[in-house]
């Protein structure tokens, strides 16, 4: 292939304005997915998902007063 085939037709300005403008844009996803992640690990999977039927009660589930005074 000849290199004058090779040559584009698009500016400098036009690419770093993608360019720009891609990162921005996948840097803010990025942000909101960080968030959502942190969110979601807040929550733990006993709100999620409930507690396990078989599972024994977790030491960090808060216990109904009754129970916690005996």
């Amino acid at each position: 292939m000849p290199t004058f085939l090779a040559v584009s037709s698009v500016s400098a300005g036009n690419v770093w304005t993608t360019l720009i403008g891609f990162v921005v844009f996948y840097s803010a996803l990025a942000v909101v997915d960080m968030f959502l992640m942190v969110k979601t690990i807040r929550m733990g999977p006993d709100l999620l998902l409930g507690p396990a039927r078989d599972a024994p009660a977790s030491p960090w589930t808060p216990r109904p007063a009754a129970i916690a005074a005996e």
